[in-house]
């Protein structure tokens, strides 16, 4: 366990960056459909919440950074191998503060929005060449022939114009196609200083980065060709950018040159995201030794893929201030929890949830200890009805849960399957009998449940394959009191009749619901 003390300090501070998810999850969208690792699909990041998370988390100083962590967080699989070398160099710059504020100065640099499109470069489908690109050529050769023959023949004065009028309107029409895409090339020019500047403060400044950012360099001097505007900003950057305008122009280079770096581009991608993944890294491991410090505690994960386990203590939520911490012990049984209306149930589940997947990827827990299985997540909590699939909520919940099944299978993998009141959208006793002969199919093997249920007869059903725990309030002073801690047991009573009778409901409304309650409830034990 390791145990910080609250800093201030402008080191280790949160980003006070804006948040765009769809730019910085840019990354992590082409990555995705890229590679064969398991990633967080969409319903676990919405019912976890894990964009607040990120932005909690986030400390990167650059968008790449940005994007790199968004992508280390979504992705499961790849990084625990590697785990030893991030605490080392997490190390590093813990203890040589002055080499992490520089290097975050010089990532201070990527902070445009066009930073967010490296990824496009690397992985999308860059602009296929025009088909009249012969056309663009030989009038390039005419302008040449025909300023060469009007130097002796001055009658040809008027077919040059006519050509360098119809160059203009083609160099024109097509800057407004590629305007964008340069102010993306020019920012490899930022991109591979970024990376000299960083190698002598990194942790293993590498021969092979270097050699790297020499290739990409390569397109520096074509692609300033492109990029001039900005030198109207000055007078005599305004007379320099008229002349290299107008033989823009005439020549119809910038055309030519824009599909030359193109080809350029395609053929060093790799080498482009080999950058990309060095500033992305370093930034992350800064960002990951700025959010421990300022966090209340925390510790690195121990890893037990031998065993059907988890077991934690005093975990909490990071998004929740002041949260109330639990300890929690699972071996070979899942988790079954009960509890009264608002007593925190959802919010333990998720905050399991979320500390299994930040101690898989970011080497970190919101615990003081924290063994584990290592898992692949799913969930199921927030369901609603969809109206533009004319699609019920125990329709879309029937798709989740079969979904779940179909992971189950997979005698590869460990999965942890997060669950909110399975089936709520249909009848009792259907939601009883569905509900456990599913849970006891998930709980099989290697996979591992966490269930939050106000379901009380599923305790009794599943008692031999899941640890029952639940949340209780106190009554004080007609108030509800909620305590937060986990209990080990089933739960004795509910609050919703408790709640109806404080919020001021009619006396006799009450009554009668709790006579028949009760009435239930003594059927029900002479069922059992």
């Amino acid at each position: 366990m390791e145990e910080t003390t609250q800093q201030d300090d402008e080191f280790s501070q949160k980003s006070t960056r804006p948040f765009d998810i769809s730019s910085i999850a840019q990354y992590h969208y082409y990555l995705s459909q890229s590679d064969k690792h398991q990633h967080l699909d969409q319903r676990v990041v919405n019912d976890l919440n894990l964009n607040n998370c990120f932005t909690f988390i986030d400390r990167t100083s650059s968008s790449i950074g940005q994007q790199y962590l968004y992508n280390r967080i979504l992705s499961l699989d790849p990084f625990r191998e590697n785990f030893k070398q991030l605490e080392e160099d997490i190390a590093f710059y813990h203890e040589d503060k002055n080499k992490a504020e520089k290097s975050k100065g010089v990532l201070e640099k990527l902070t445009k929005d066009t930073d967010y499109f490296f990824p496009y470069l690397i992985f999308a489908e860059l602009p296929e060449k025009i088909n009249y690109l012969i056309l663009i050529k030989a009038l390039q050769l005419l302008v040449f022939v025909l300023i060469g023959v009007t130097i002796f023949y001055h009658v040809f004065i008027f077919p040059l114009l006519l050509v360098l009028t119809i160059n203009m309107c083609i160099h024109y029409v097509h800057k407004k196609k590629i305007g964008k895409f340069i102010q993306y090339f020019f920012r490899l020019n930022t991109l591979t200083k970024t990376c000299r500047k960083l190698i002598p403060l990194s942790t293993n400044p590498e021969d092979e980065i270097i050699q790297k950012v020499i290739e990409v360099e390569k397109l520096s001097t074509s692609i300033s060709f492109l990029k001039t505007d900005e030198l109207q900003n000055s007078e005599i950057g305004s007379i320099i950018w008229l002349v290299i305008e107008l033989l823009k122009v005439a020549t119809l280079s910038e055309i030519t040159l824009f599909y030359k770096i193109i080809d350029h581009i395609t053929n060093k991608r790799a080498d482009i995201h080999e950058l990309y993944k060095f500033i992305g890294y370093i930034d992350f491991t800064i960002s990951i030794n700025q959010l421990r410090i300022n966090l209340p505690y925390y510790c690195k994960p121990i890893f037990d893929p031998n065993k059907k386990i988890l077991t934690f203590k005093e975990l909490y939520h990071p998004l929740l201030k002041g949260c109330v911490s639990n300890d929690l012990t699972l071996e070979e049984k899942s988790l079954m929890l009960t509890g009264s209306n608002m007593s925190g149930k959802s919010t333990f589940i998720k905050s399991i949830g979320i500390n299994v997947i930040t101690a898989q990827t970011l080497n970190t827990s919101f615990t003081k200890e924290y063994i584990a299985s290592p898992f692949q997540v799913s969930s199921s909590m927030k369901i609603s009805d969809d109206i533009n699939e004319n699609k019920s909520y125990y329709l879309e919940e029937v798709i989740t849960i079969g979904e779940m099944l179909e992971k189950s299978e997979d005698k590869n993998e460990r999965h942890l399957f997060i669950i909110d009141e399975i089936f709520k959208g249909t009848n009792t006793v259907e939601r009883i009998s569905g509900a456990k002969a599913i849970l006891s199919h998930l709980n099989k093997g290697n996979h591992l449940v966490l269930l939050a249920t106000h379901d009380i007869e599923l305790t009794t059903l599943l008692e031999q394959e899941y640890d029952l725990y639940y949340f209780q309030e106190e009554v004080d002073d007609e108030r509800l009191a909620f305590d937060y801690k986990i209990k080990k047991g089933r739960i004795k009573n509910f609050n919703a009749l408790k709640i109806l009778e404080i919020s001021g409901y009619p006396k006799s409304i009450v009554a009668e619901a709790k006579e028949l309650a009760e009435k239930m409830e003594q059927q029900g034990k002479s069922l059992q």
